[in-house]
């Protein structure tokens, strides 16, 4: 290889280095070097996959103006000299397509690059998968080999991913455990993280909700060992969405706020859309009451956050209460008695001359903190000789 294309190919490495650390403007910057330097010495090749670079960061940005100006680039280069297309064209152009929500064309395109692996064999080939091999693999002598091997193994993947997002759950869960089975202990870059998520994603969709925290938790493991904080991300926004459904509100948000400041700075609005879509579904499914007895914080739809603090006498009249609502759901037997609140709260035999009026007092504070309008109540509610928590409310508590 001459030293001209030996610099551009450092050039297009050191772009995707910077794309997996969420570093898209100075990426963008590394693939536009990387095309004028393939422009200058007349690399049709090694144009193309700046191109495609080009073309996956504009999708990155869900910049649709951008995204089609280099792809009507591309398409006329390959059309001009389509015996030179390098199978990363193809890749790129499927990637593309998966994060504008097409997974049709991006199975298509996916399929097209596994093809054209298996048919170019060459040194040129070999160079641009070597971004697929970790640190030790890239030592290897027989590191072409590898990366041959490690770009089918990709290729593969993403039609997992593909047919992951087209509902094909057989088909991918069938390619997801292959690829673990058999390529594993090789550790190619980002396909162990990528098929976890796979793997982490059809159990969710099967209700297993402990099995994929398990599957997250390996992606994330892998996303950091590799120092791939695109990866890292997205598997965030999982367990963001899983604690959502597993009813953990507060480590839902969490997360969720950790991703959006990251790729808030990064500008990766791909991943931007999709922590918007987790933020209105967890909006869309905010209890009415949350309880939070380990932090001393009370939320309600109207109010929102109430700091309770260190008066833990309130929580403990809420979380009782908030217990009993849950002990009977479909029951009007939802509340508690005021002799069972002085016992489960102060833990202190009741006497009507000596409860009373404590027991109103603190009701009245609770009510004044959480009601909206104390003089008609509608989450505190007289229940016969005690008290309850409305049955309508959607109640969240946190312990």
């Amino acid at each position: 290889m001459s030293a001209g294309r030996r610099e551009v190919r450092r050039t297009l490495e050191m772009a995707r280095i910077l794309m997996e650390k969420c570093e898209h403007e100075y990426a963008e910057e590394k693939y536009v070097l990387a095309l004028k330097q393939a422009q200058e010495i007349q690399a049709i090749r090694l144009c193309m996959e700046a191109i495609s670079g080009l073309l996956r960061h504009a999708a990155d940005r869900r910049d649709r103006a951008r995204t089609e100006e280099l792809k009507k680039e591309l398409d006329a280069l390959i059309e001009k000299h389509p015996k030179d297309v390098p199978p990363m064209a193809w890749y790129c152009q499927g990637a593309i397509y998966r994060v504008f929500d097409d997974p049709k064309k991006s199975l298509h395109y996916f399929f097209k690059y596994l093809t054209a692996v298996r048919e170019d064999r060459s040194l040129e080939a070999q160079e641009s998968y070597l971004g697929f091999l970790s640190k030790n693999q890239l030592n290897s002598p027989n590191r072409g080999e590898l990366a041959l091997e490690a770009a089918e193994v990709r290729g593969w993947l993403m039609i997992a991913v593909a047919s992951l997002y087209l509902n094909h759950a057989k088909r991918a869960r069938f390619l997801a455990e292959t690829i673990i089975a058999k390529y594993e202990h090789r550790h190619f870059r980002s396909v162990n993280a990528t098929v976890y998520l796979v793997m982490g994603q059809l159990a969710e969709s099967e209700k297993d909700l402990v099995a994929a925290k398990s599957w997250y938790g390996k992606a994330q493991t892998e996303s950091l060992v590799e120092h791939n904080w695109s990866l890292h991300l997205y598997t965030l926004m999982c367990l963001s969405r899983l604690a959502r459904l597993n009813g953990d509100r507060q480590m839902a948000g969490t997360l969720l706020e950790i991703v959006e400041k990251a790729v808030g700075q990064s500008k990766l609005e791909s991943l931007i859309y999709e922590v918007s879509m987790e933020r209105g579904h967890l909006s869309k499914d905010h209890a009415d009451l949350m309880i939070d007895v380990q932090h001393g914080k009370v939320r309600t739809r109207e109010q929102g956050e109430v700091a309770i603090g260190k008066q833990y006498v309130l929580i403990g009249i809420l979380s009782e209460l908030a217990q009993a609502a849950a002990s009977q759901p479909n029951s009007s037997e939802r509340g508690l008695s005021k002799a069972e609140i002085i016992e489960r709260v102060w833990g202190e035999r009741y006497r009507p001359e000596a409860h009373d009026n404590k027991l109103y007092y603190n009701i009245n504070r609770l009510r004044k903190l959480i009601e909206p309008d104390q003089r008609q109540p509608k989450y505190l509610l007289n229940w016969r000789e005690g008290y309850r928590l409305s049955p309508d409310l959607k109640i969240q508590l946190i312990r």
